[in-house]
């Protein structure tokens, strides 16, 4: 990153047009390109000097308010399914449940990385809401169900396939 040049919108923003018409030359490699989309950034920096910066007097706007509250709720949500735990702990919980390190790391991240895909697809099929609630309640659900078993089927053989089917659904839902 040492080497690399500033953006040439951070330094329209500061006034050093002149360095930032010289990176645009070294990007596009040419002179009626860099000087057409410098003129842009110069008009993009106009306008959005008009607009209204945001200040904590705004957060005084009830609908604001709702907005940052929501965001909180979310975000303390998200913390609390636990989802750190099993992506840290999980190979340690699966290890202990009587797999293999090498099973419980493939399933983990496997498992993970082929629900983020279908998760990004499902997205646009069912929309934000539902796939939070649905989320929520499936991680929760599959928490549940871990500690449970793990608290009343110690030392059965059935205990390993619970804990690693409740991991995947976990990380499904998650």
């Amino acid at each position: 990153m040492m080497k690399m040049p500033e953006s040439p919108r951070w330094m329209a923003l500061k006034g050093n047009f002149d360095n930032a018409l010289e990176t645009l030359n070294k990007l596009r490699g040419s002179d009626s390109v860099a000087s057409k989309e410098l003129q842009e950034i110069k008009e993009s920096i106009a306008s959005e000097a008009s607009i209204k910066q945001f200040g904590c007097g705004d957060l005084m706007t009830p609908w604001v308010r709702r907005i940052l509250f929501i965001g909180i709720g979310v975000a303390v949500a998200m913390r609390f399914t636990g989802v750190n735990t099993i992506m840290f702990y999980g190979t340690q919980i699966l290890t202990e449940a009587g797999f293999g390190r090498q099973i419980a790391i493939i399933a983990n991240g496997l498992t993970s990385v082929i629900a983020t895909f279908f998760g990004i697809w499902l997205l646009g099929k069912i929309g934000r809401v539902t796939m939070f609630k649905a989320g929520i309640l499936g991680t929760m659900g599959s928490l549940l169900i871990i500690a449970l078993a793990a608290m009343n089927l110690e030392g059965s053989p059935s205990l390993p396939y619970i804990v690693l089917s409740m991991t995947i659904v976990f990380l499904w839902f998650n």
